[in-house]
C-alpha cells in the first residue's frame, strides 16, 4: 500500500490525481477531479498549498515529494491553466527520484515523464510530447496507460499509423477490456486500411459496452464518443463489407488488369543513419571493435548516399538518449532511417537494452535505469517513410551479467539479445540471432561488419538479400558459431537497394 501523508483534507484529490488515467481524457478528469474537490469542499489553491507543504517538510519520504509535486503539477496543468509552473513541478519530480527507486517512486516518475508529454501537447509540440513518453516507457516499461495511451495518440497525429497500433496493443495486453483503446485501435485500423481489424476491434468495443451496461458499471470511452457512435462506425464498416465486389466481379476484374513487372525504384530518396560504437566501457573490460566498426559502417553508408551520417561514439546514456533524440527528427524528414549500434546490449525479461559505457549494472533493477531499451531505437527511426532498419552488433558475451546481483529470483536475464517483432516496414538485424552471442573478431572489425560492409555497396543487391549472404558469411567465418538473424518484414511492391545502377 502506498503511505500517503498528505493532510487529510487533501488526501482524496491527491489520490484522484495521481491514479487517473490521462488517457481517459482531460475533460473526464477534471469532471471526476471537481466531483471529488467539490464533496470535500477544497480549492484549487488549497490543494496546491497542501502538496507545498508536504515538498518542504523534512518528515516527507522521497516518494510523498515525488508524489506532492506530480499531483501539484496538475493542479496547475488542469485548473490553473499555467502550463509553464505544471512543467516545472513534473522536472521536479523527476530530479526527485533517486539514484536506486523502488518500483513505486518508478512509477511516479514515469507518471512524471507522461505529465510533461500532456503539457509539450498543450504547447502544440508534438515531437517534444513523443519524446516525453518515450521517457516515461523508458523508466518504467511495465506502466501500461499513461505513456503508451498518450503516445498512441501523438503517434496517430504524427501519420505513423503502426506505431499508434503497437502502442495499443502493449496496452489492451495488459488491460483487456479497457474500451477507450479499442476504440482507437479501431480507428487506426480504418485510417491504415484494414477493414476487417477495424470491423473487430469495434465489435469488441460494442460487446464491452453493453457488458458493463448490464453490470451497470462505468465505461471509459474518448470525448465526445458514445454508445451510439460507435453503432454507426460498425455499421458503416458493415455497409463497406457489403458494398465490396463479390469474389466472381474480384476475378473478372483482375483479369482483365494488364499485370505489370515490379520495377526497382531507381531513387531511393533521402536517406539517413545514425551509427553508434561502444568500446571504452567503465565497469568492464573495452571492446576493441565497435568504435572502427561503427567507423566502418559509417564510411559505407556515405558512399552508397547517404544524406546525413551521424556518428556516436562511447556513448554514454545521456548521450545516448540526446543522440536518438536528434536523429528522429532526422528520421521524419526522410525516406530510409537506418540505426547501427555495435557494443554490449542485454535482455532482460523478454526486453532488449542497449548498454551505455557508463552502465555499472551492479544488479537486475539497475538495468532499467542505467541502459536504453531497444523501443526507443525503434521508436528514433520510426517516422521513416519507407524503410526503418536497425542493426544490432551487441550480442556479445556480456561481462555484465556474470557480476550483476539478482535482487528477483524470477527475473530472466538471457544470453544474447530476445526475439522481437518488429512493426511493418521496418527490419532489425542482429549480428547474432536471439539466445546466442557474437565474436568481437581477431581483425580490425567483427565479422558481421566485416560481412555487412562487403556487401554493403554491391549494386542491385536487395536489402533482404544481402543480409542472407551476410549470414553465410558469418557462418562460414565463425565455424557456424555465430548465425545473424533478420526480424521484421517489408512490403512487397517495391524494392530497397543500398546501391542500385
Amino acid at each position: 500500500m502506498r503511505r500517503l501523508v498528505l493532510l487529510l483534507s487533501a488526501v482524496a484529490t491527491c489520490i484522484a490525481l495521481s491514479s487517473f488515467p490521462a488517457a481517459a481524457g482531460d475533460k473526464e478528469d477534471c469532471d471526476r477531479l471537481r466531483g471529488v474537490m467539490q464533496h470535500r469542499k477544497l480549492t484549487t489553491k488549497q490543494v496546491i498549498d497542501a502538496c507545498t507543504r508536504e515538498i518542504k517538510s523534512a518528515s516527507s519520504t522521497v516518494y510523498v515529494v515525488i508524489f506532492a509535486y506530480n499531483t501539484r503539477g496538475m493542479m496547475y496543468l488542469y485548473y490553473a491553466k499555467n502550463l509553464d509552473q505544471a512543467f516545472a513541478d513534473f522536472g521536479a519530480a523527476i530530479k526527485a527520484m533517486p539514484a536506486s527507486p523502488n518500483s513505486e517512486e518508478r512509477e511516479e516518475v514515469s507518471f512524471a515523464y507522461s505529465n510533461r508529454g500532456l503539457v509539450q501537447q498543450r504547447r502544440g509540440d508534438l515531437k517534444r510530447a513523443l519524446a516525453e513518453y518515450d521517457l516515461a516507457v523508458n523508466v518504467d516499461p511495465t506502466r501500461y496507460w499513461a505513456p503508451y495511451g498518450e503516445r498512441a495518440a501523438v503517434r496517430t497525429k504524427l501519420g505513423d499509423i503502426d506505431g499508434a497500433i503497437s502502442d495499443l496493443n502493449v496496452e489492451l495486453r495488459k488491460r483487456p477490456d479497457y474500451a477507450f483503446n479499442y476504440y482507437h485501435r479501431a480507428d487506426a485500423y480504418e485510417r491504415k486500411g484494414d477493414i476487417d481489424a477495424a470491423r473487430a476491434d469495434f465489435q469488441t468495443l460494442l460487446d464491452i459496452i453493453e457488458q458493463k451496461e448490464s453490470r451497470k458499471e462505468s465505461v471509459t470511452l474518448p470525448d465526445g464518443v458514445d454508445k451510439s457512435k460507435v453503432q454507426q462506425r460498425l455499421a458503416a464498416l458493415k455497409a463497406e463489407e457489403r458494398a465490396a465486389p463479390s469474389p466472381p466481379v474480384q476475378a473478372a476484374v483482375a483479369a482483365l488488369a494488364v499485370p505489370l513487372p515490379a520495377a526497382p525504384v531507381a531513387n531511393p530518396g533521402r536517406r539517413v543513419a545514425l551509427v553508434i560504437g561502444n568500446s571504452a566501457y567503465t565497469a568492464v573490460a573495452a571492446l576493441p571493435n565497435p568504435k572502427r566498426d561503427a567507423q566502418a559502417v559509417a564510411s559505407g553508408l556515405r558512399n552508397v548516399g547517404f544524406k546525413i551520417v551521424m556518428v556516436e561514439n562511447d556513448a554514454t546514456r545521456d548521450r545516448l538518449i540526446a543522440a536518438l533524440r536528434a536523429f528522429e527528427d532526422e528520421a521524419e524528414k526522410a525516406d530510409w532511417a537506418v540505426i547501427y549500434y555495435a557494443g554490449h546490449g542485454i535482455e532482460m525479461g523478454g526486453v532488449n537494452y542497449l548498454v551505455p559505457v557508463d552502465a555499472r549494472l551492479k544488479s537486475d533493477r539497475d538495468v532499467q535505469d542505467e541502459a536504453v531499451p531497444l523501443d526507443r531505437a525503434l521508436s528514433a527511426a520510426g517516422g521513416a517513410k519507407k524503410l526503418r532498419l536497425v542493426v544490432l552488433d551487441a550480442c556479445r558475451d556480456n561481462p555484465f551479467v556474470a557480476q550483476m546481483r539478482r535482487t528477483v529470483a524470477s527475473r530472466s536475464i538471457g544470453r544474447g539479445l530476445a526475439s522481437i517483432e518488429p512493426e511493418g516496414g521496418t527490419l532489425v538485424a542482429y549480428a547474432a540471432k536471439h539466445g546466442q552471442t557474437a565474436l568481437d573478431g581477431d581483425g580490425a572489425n567483427s565479422p558481421f561488419v566485416s560481412a555487412f560492409i562487403k556487401y554493403l555497396t554491391t549494386p542491385n543487391l536487395e536489402i533482404t538479400k544481402l543480409f542472407r549472404l551476410v549470414r553465410d558469411d558469418v557462418m562460414d567465418a565463425t565455424a557456424g558459431r555465430q548465425e545473424p538473424f533478420t526480424y521484421g518484414s517489408l512490403p512487397g511492391r517495391e524494392d530497397f537497394f543500398f546501391v542500385q545502377k
